[in-house]
């Protein structure tokens, strides 16, 4: 093997999936990424309880949001459908906790990846809205008790979490 081709190991100081990560003021949920030409991030759960909505309600139903159909990018998503005309993703735009403003309605593999890591963190008996649009009418939605997902009306009432995502690679 040729020298200059060998791999560069970099050590990340994360906390185990599930505990809290002080210095981001949540719990460390998981690593995504790598799609779509996406970096690394971890996705981090706020400690705070204004991240948990019940009874919500993605709105834009018959609006095709082209731009919010990213299985990955939740923060393009959720500003495509606040712009869109979403309630919740204004909502969460407008959060400001612990000093971050930097919070997103999680996409589907996002949600999907705190439901295989994390699944004790959420409620059980109902589904978790997520930001990726499947078209005009329906939303990807998240289940935490057996970990499916699943395609649901956009006017329909769910629950929603918002998250932080944090860049680990370039």
């Amino acid at each position: 093997m040729n020298a200059s081709a060998t791999p560069v190991i970099v050590t990340l100081n994360l906390p185990r999936v599930g505990i809290v990560w002080p210095e981001h003021h949540g719990i460390f949920c998981g690593i995504t990424g790598g799609q779509e030409g996406r970096p690394y991030e971890a996705i981090i759960l706020p400690d705070d309880p204004r991240v948990h909505f019940e009874g919500v309600q993605l709105g834009t139903y018959g609006i095709d949001v082209e731009a919010a159909t990213s299985m990955h990018d939740g923060r393009a998503n959720t500003i495509a459908l606040a712009a869109a005309g979403s309630e919740i993703c204004q909502q969460i735009l407008d959060l400001e906790i612990a000093g971050q403003k930097d919070l997103i309605l999680p996409a589907a593999h996002d949600a999907r990846a705190m439901a295989i890591n994390v699944p004790q963190l959420f409620k059980f008996d109902y589904y978790y809205l997520t930001s990726t649009q499947y078209d005009a009418d329906n939303v990807f939605v998240q289940d935490f008790e057996y970990g499916g997902s699943s395609l649901y009306d956009k006017d329909l009432k769910r629950r929603a979490v918002a998250v932080r995502k944090i860049q680990l690679s370039a």
